[in-house]
């Protein structure tokens, strides 16, 4: 059974929130693979791939966020204060 996991970037995010579950999830889906399907998502995304900066100013690509359904989601920690719009878009 493939669990479905959502990773959401903000604007000001940290980079150890969203690396350390990638990874993790990466490793366990390369022991057992077809376990785990991993998706980095943002508010605010129009485009298929996006970037999202970090509170450091590195960035990743995300796509738009979306509805589920989703067995885990995971809201990256960091100055989600940057954009208050984001944030309300990951509460509802």
């Amino acid at each position: 059974m493939i669990r479905n996991i959502a990773i959401v970037l903000h604007p000001g995010f940290q980079l150890l929130d969203t690396a350390g579950p990638t990874a993790a999830f990466e490793m366990a889906e390369r022991f057992r693979p077809g376990s785990y399907q991993l998706r980095v998502m943002a508010p605010g995304i129009c485009r298929a791939t996006a970037r999202v900066e970090s509170s450091f100013g590195l960035s990743l690509a995300a796509e738009p966020l979306r509805d589920g359904p989703f067995d885990t989601i995971l809201v990256s920690g960091g100055e989600i204060i940057r954009s208050m719009a984001a944030a309300q878009q990951i509460v509802a």
